[in-house]
Order: C-alpha cells, then sequence, then structure tokens
C-alpha cells in the first residue's frame, strides 16, 4: 500500500519537471492549472511581474490582469482546454502597477500532463508605446494640417474678398488705370480703361493698346515714342506725375491727359510691374489747335488732376478701412489696415498741396502733424504721447511722399511693437535742417529692438520699404536702441537725380 508521501513526491517531481520545461524556453512562461491557477513560473515572468515565483504559485493568473482584459483572458483559457492552442493580448499590471502589454499562447501540455495549461508570452510593451506614440502624432500632425488647412481656407477666402474688393474699386474709378507688368503686357484695366482704347485691352501689349489711342505729344508738341511713355519709363523704375500728353487719333480727334505712372515693387523691392492713372482735362483746355510749348492754366490742369487722384485715394482707403473691419484674419485685418494706413499718407499729401496753394512745394509741418496725429487716432492709445516738431522745411512732392511714407511706416512699427507690456510711453517724429541736409527723426520710448529686427536687417514689408525709400531719397539711414528705438534718416536739400 503506497505510503502518505507519495502524492507529495509525485507532485514535487511534477513541479520540478514543469520548472524545467518553462526555464528552458526561449520566451517569458508560465504554467496554469484549467482554472488559470498558476503552478509555476519561470524566472524571468516572475522578474518581467516583479513579483517573487514563490508568491506567484497558487495565485489566479487572472490577478495579474488588467480588470478590463479579464473576461478576454478567461475566453482564451477555456479554448485552450478544448483546442490545440489559442492566441491573444493581455495587459497585465506589476508590483508597481505598471501596464505591460503583452502577446500570450496558452496550449495544453502533453502527458504526462495533460490537464495543465503552458502559457507563453512575449512582452510588447516597447512596440506598443511606440506604436502609441506614432499614433499620438499621427493624431497630432493630422490636427495641425487640419488647422493649416483651415487657416488657408480662410486665407483664399480672404484674398478672394480682397480680390473682389479691388474689382469694385477699379469699377467705381472715374479716370482710366492701367497695370503692366514686366513684358509691357496688360495685367489690369478698369472700365474707364476699356472705354478709352474701346476694347478690352486685359492681355493685350501695352504698345498695341497704345496705339489704338494714336499718336501722344508731349508740351512742346514733339511726338512721344513709346520707350518715352510714362508707363513704361515708371516700369524702369522712373516714377512719373502729372505728365501731360496730348493724343491725337487717326480721326483727328484730340484729347489732353495728365498722367500718373508709378512702379510696382514687390516685398524685395523689386520691380515687377507699373502702374499708370490718367486724367482727362481736354474740357480745361479746349482743344482747338496745335497744343502750345506751355499752358497758361497748367496750375488749374494739376489742381484737376490732384483734386481727381486724392478722390480715388480717398476712396481706396475708405473701401480698404470697411474692408479690414469686415475680416476675421487678424493677420489679414493688420495688413489691410497698414495698407490704408499707407494709402492715406499719400492722400493726405494732396491735401496739404491743395490747401498750401502751391502744387510744387509741400510744407512739411502741417503735413506730418496731420499724418501722425491720424495714425494716432487709429491705434487708439491715447497715453502714449505723440511729438511732432518739424522747422518750416518745404518739399517737392515726390520726396515729401517718400518722407510721409517713412514716418506712416516708422510710427505704425512703434505703435504695434514698442509698447508691449506698457501703458504709457512717448514717439516723436522731427525734422530739421543741418547745413546742405534734412534730417528726419523717428523715436519711441518703447521696449528697443528684438533681436535682429533693425531696419537693416529686418524682415518686414515695411522697414524693406522704408530702405528702399531712404535710397530714393539718396540718403542715409542709422538706428539706434538705447532708452527705445531712435531712427535718423539724413538726405541732401538738394536732389541729387
Amino acid at each position: 500500500m503506497p505510503s502518505s508521501s507519495e502524492p507529495e513526491a509525485t507532485d514535487s517531481r511534477r513541479e520540478k519537471l514543469l520548472q524545467d520545461v518553462l526555464e528552458n524556453t526561449s520566451t517569458l512562461s508560465a504554467a496554469l492549472t484549467r482554472e488559470g491557477i498558476i503552478l509555476a513560473t519561470s524566472a524571468r515572468f516572475a522578474e518581467m511581474l516583479k513579483i517573487s515565483r514563490k508568491e506567484l504559485k497558487g495565485a489566479p493568473f487572472q490577478d495579474l490582469i488588467a480588470p478590463e482584459e479579464r473576461s478576454g483572458f478567461l475566453r482564451l483559457l477555456a479554448q485552450s482546454t478544448q483546442q490545440r492552442a489559442s492566441v491573444g493580448e493581455v495587459v497585465l499590471r506589476n508590483m508597481d502597477v505598471e501596464s505591460i502589454f503583452t502577446q500570450i499562447l496558452l496550449r495544453r501540455m502533453h502527458r504526462p500532463y495533460p490537464d495543465v495549461i503552458l502559457l507563453l508570452a512575449l512582452d510588447t510593451t516597447r512596440h506598443h508605446r511606440f506604436a502609441e506614440r506614432l499614433r499620438r502624432q499621427k493624431a497630432e500632425m493630422e490636427a495641425r494640417v487640419g488647422e493649416r488647412i483651415a487657416q488657408l481656407a480662410e486665407a483664399n477666402r480672404a484674398l478672394a474678398t480682397q480680390k473682389a474688393l479691388l474689382e469694385r474699386v477699379l469699377e467705381q474709378l472715374p479716370d482710366p488705370l492701367l497695370v503692366i507688368d514686366v513684358e509691357r503686357r496688360i495685367l489690369l484695366a478698369n472700365p474707364a480703361s476699356r472705354r478709352l482704347v474701346d476694347a478690352d485691352p486685359r492681355g493685350m501689349s501695352f504698345d498695341e493698346a497704345r496705339s489704338r489711342l494714336g499718336e501722344f505729344f508731349g508740351t512742346d508738341g514733339r511726338p512721344i515714342p513709346p520707350d518715352e511713355d510714362p508707363l513704361v519709363k515708371a516700369l524702369h523704375g522712373e516714377a512719373c506725375v502729372g505728365r501731360e500728353v496730348l493724343s491725337v487719333r487717326a480721326s483727328g480727334e484730340r484729347r489732353i491727359f495728365l498722367i500718373n505712372a508709378m512702379p510696382l515693387l514687390d516685398e524685395h523691392g523689386q520691380n515687377v510691374g507699373a502702374i499708370s492713372h490718367f486724367a482727362e482735362v481736354t474740357h480745361l483746355r479746349g482743344v482747338t489747335g496745335e497744343m502750345p510749348a506751355r499752358l497758361d492754366n497748367e496750375d488749374v490742369l494739376l489742381r484737376e488732376l490732384r483734386h481727381r487722384f486724392r478722390n480715388n485715394l480717398a476712396i481706396l482707403a475708405s473701401l480698404l478701412g470697411l474692408h479690414s473691419d469686415s475680416v476675421t484674419s487678424e493677420e489679414a485685418r493688420a495688413a489691410l489696415e497698414e495698407s490704408r494706413q499707407r494709402v492715406y499718407s499719400m492722400a493726405r499729401l494732396h491735401d496739404q498741396l491743395h490747401l498750401g496753394g502751391s502744387l510744387e512745394a509741400v510744407q512739411m509741418g502741417a503735413y506730418l502733424d496731420g499724418l501722425v496725429a491720424n495714425l494716432a487716432r487709429s491705434y487708439g492709445r491715447p497715453t502714449i504721447q505723440v511729438l511732432v516738431s518739424a522747422e518750416p522745411v518745404t518739399l517737392d512732392p515726390e520726396r515729401a511722399s517718400s518722407v510721409g511714407l517713412i514716418v506712416n511706416e516708422l510710427v505704425t512699427n512703434a505703435f504695434k511693437h514698442a509698447f508691449r507690456g506698457a501703458d504709457t510711453g512717448e514717439i516723436g517724429v522731427g525734422l530739421e535742417e543741418i547745413g546742405e541736409e534734412y534730417r528726419l527723426h523717428v523715436w519711441d520710448t518703447g521696449t528697443g529692438f528684438l533681436s535682429d529686427d533693425t531696419p537693416e536687417h529686418s524682415a518686414s514689408f515695411g522697414l524693406r520699404l522704408v530702405n528702399l525709400l531712404v535710397r530714393r531719397l539718396d540718403g542715409t539711414l542709422s538706428s539706434g536702441a538705447t532708452a527705445g528705438s531712435r531712427f535718423t534718416i539724413t538726405f541732401p536739400i538738394k536732389p541729387m537725380h
């Protein structure tokens, strides 16, 4: 009759045999009963769970599994008792309650222990975390792409709105306006231009459109060849203000125009085309014969031109202001407001010419006073004091326009950037005559320059425009950032060009 110690010896031999089997496997492993009770584990399996093999022995394996994963494990266990093997994924919890992602295989052992379930596990935690990180990055990237697509859609809508706005502006201009590219091809022509040439000139070469107006003559009666046309000269960087021409068509019809033509510059200051505005003044001249060398009523004609040009600028500034109130993009609204201020600075110049009684001299003190006061009202910072000090300096309209645009850009820059986090401060503008030079000063008591954002190195369009305008004045620009920012533009009293 067998002794009572024989079952214990049998259990001991089985446990030792199971332990040998588990240690000889190349993966994490454990032996379970059909009910999922742990009979033995490999050393690596216990080490992964940070629990001793002694503590694991006799424990339900499902207690090591995350609660939400237990039902899945029990299904796999039931399948393994009926089939050859079952495979699945479970999340284990170690002693530090850390999640361990595993793939497991459960299968019944062969004789002599067919009631034992062998569990083989593969730790996929690193793979899972890497995949999870990739999923998060993908989601973040998709979110950023979606946000960028939305921004681009908003920008496209803003561009479409601005395009429609510009088309409405052009439709309302009573005088002809043409834009040509560097190939001398007409890109833009408003309805008044189409009526002038009796056709739609868009896409035409400038020479073809010009030929429809007949021959052009200057005030001296000499023909103006196409290459000397104000619009073509503007294409090569030479601005033209108030050029008087006589158009004589083949039919004998005579019409007199005063022409403004300006270069079109890109953000890098490079010429990309030219724009020309025609004001017909035939009714003021009463053309009946040959055009005299000079007109007795030249001042009247120039006043008519500048009055029309000023009104067109006012319409454009108003439309830009209305449009900036309707857009939702802060970036688009800021760009429209800056464009409106630039247009206003030119309209203000024409106001000053009209009020000053001279068509060739701008009183800079009154001009700068009005220009800076308008900027202060636009930015609504009553606690920022604005000071203007200008000696009785007069400039011709072209140089006055450059000075006005420089002041507009630098004062705008100060209002936008110099007083971040500050409630009070000062912005100053000064113009003085020293020897053979004029000196323009623009300063503020703000925070000074940020990093390399000086006029000489800035990537902003406004400060690059300042550099271009200074060069057109044959001047020099210096800047400093002691107790704020200070800009000094020096240019000759007598223009070099």
